[in-house]
């Protein structure tokens, strides 16, 4: 019996012996295993930060959220570096809050048209009682109210700013005028029967005027024709004019060649250049540099066309051009990082300035009632659907929160985005709506902490 128990205890303690090697062992495992997923942690951080560094930042918070989370089916242990890879990733953009303005800007009877001041400061509105006015954007003060237009007058060719104190027009008695807000006073600048169009520069300096057969260009300040351009028999000029600082674009129509030929003229110097285009209507200009880019083309039932064209302002040589099909161009302008970003009806193209090659083509199902850019690629659109949204046209990517403006904006309704605010005009109405311009405090970086990490993770997986 002795013996037999003997043999038990030291069976006993055989057992004990290897349960305390298998406790080890396992232990070792167990530790071996967070050294590994340690090692994996540091490894996903690391691939974080380099996809951040590399403008990867979907990839970035991809792997940062696993590195806190769960990979390949195993749960990651908590590291401040993974919080850390988590906060540098993790980007919550805010584009501000949009909420409508107090001022409200009525005229009398439906506003057909409406457009800005150079720098947003002033709204005009045309109605359909052929009265125009202007209101301090800031103030909601009504500047000038214009009772006196031609009864033939039309808002886009008709009627215009010069520069950002002064309002030129076409009116009852054949003349064109010059309004200051300064001091509501008129200046007649030109008196013409056959007047077709009229242009101010940015400056307030020029006023470019189109008749029945001359280009002219008159110094405001004096009242003195500086520059005449007459017409050759086979020649008629188009009927947009276009400012870039002191060069004025417009385009001749040749009818013995057949062709359309855009000129370049330095008001200064009187130098001009010019070369052949194939559209007859000049959308939009801008200029960077020694190039200027004209968003042109032919608005035709059954050939309508955009071109986006860049021409050396020295030269008159085309140095590239991008005719897009059945698309006519609503607004075109140039980023700081060196791309034309232009939108049709529902599609915003971005290409590199110098070669004209398209980077970027985005497709907004509602359309797009108009866009801004800022600095670092950031822009912003409102669709016709009034809906608000920021993106990112280097990065090819949006983010934030969309808004929804509170009024019924759709196709037929005109809208303008300035440093001011956002301008809507609502269909068949007497007054335009003017929304609070968003913060734009793009890209802050918020702290993830143990406390707010999940409300992280949600907003990622949306």
């Amino acid at each position: 019996g002795v013996a037999s128990a003997l043999i038990i205890s030291n069976q006993k303690d055989e057992i004990q012996k290897q349960n305390n090697e298998i406790t080890s062992q396992k232990e070792q495992i167990e530790n071996q295993n967070h050294k590994l997923l340690l090692q994996q942690v540091e490894n996903l951080n690391k691939e974080a930060i380099d996809s951040l560094e590399n403008d990867r930042r979907i990839d970035a918070i991809n792997t940062a959220l696993s590195s806190v989370t769960e990979y390949e089916g195993m749960k990651m242990p908590y590291t401040s570096g993974g919080r850390y890879a988590l906060t540098q990733s993790l980007r919550v953009y805010d584009i501000g809050d949009v909420s409508r303005a107090q001022n409200q800007y009525v005229a009398q009877t439906n506003i057909t048209d409406v457009e800005l001041s150079q720098s947003g400061k002033y709204v005009l509105a045309f109605d359909k009682s052929k009265t125009a006015y202007v209101w301090d954007v800031s103030t909601g003060n009504l500047v000038v109210q214009i009772n006196d237009l031609s009864s033939d007058v039309y808002f886009d060719s008709d009627i215009c700013f010069v520069g950002d104190q002064m309002l030129a027009y076409y009116n009852c008695d054949k003349k064109v005028v010059v309004r200051s807000f300064e001091n509501n006073e008129d200046k007649v600048i030109y008196e013409a029967k056959d007047f077709r169009s009229i242009k101010g520069d940015a400056s307030g300096k020029y006023i470019a005027i189109r008749d029945d057969k001359d280009v002219v260009v008159y110094d405001v300040a004096e009242g003195d024709a500086i520059y005449q351009d007459k017409a050759q028999a086979n020649i008629e000029y188009g009927f947009t004019l276009a400012w870039a600082e002191d060069k004025l674009i417009y385009i001749e129509e040749d009818s013995d060649a057949e062709n359309y030929n855009i000129k370049l003229v330095d008001v200064k110097s009187k130098d001009a250049v010019s070369g052949t285009v194939n559209f007859d209507e000049i959308y939009e200009v801008k200029q960077s540099g020694d190039m200027i880019y004209i968003a042109g083309g032919s608005f035709d039932e059954d050939d309508a066309f955009g071109t986006i064209i860049a021409i050396d302002q020295n030269s008159g040589e085309t140095v590239w051009q991008n005719q897009f099909e059945s698309r006519v161009i609503s607004k075109m302008d140039i980023t700081d990082t060196g791309e034309v970003v232009a939108s049709f009806y529902s599609e915003l193209v971005c290409m590199d300035k110098e070669t004209g090659s398209v980077i970027y083509r985005g497709t907004f199902s509602e359309g797009i009632a108009d866009f801004v850019l800022g600095t670092n690629d950031a822009g912003q659109v409102i669709d016709f659907n009034g809906r608000l949204m920021a993106f990112n046209i280097g990065k090819q990517e949006s983010y934030g929160m969309e808004y929804y403006l509170d009024c019924k904006v759709d196709d037929n309704s005109i809208v303008r985005i300035s440093g001011y605010g956002y301008f809507v005009l609502p269909k068949a109405c007497n007054y335009i709506i003017r929304y609070g311009m968003t913060a734009n405090s793009d890209m802050e970086a918020y702290s993830a902490t143990d406390a707010n990490l999940d409300k992280y993770v949600y907003v990622v997986n949306l």
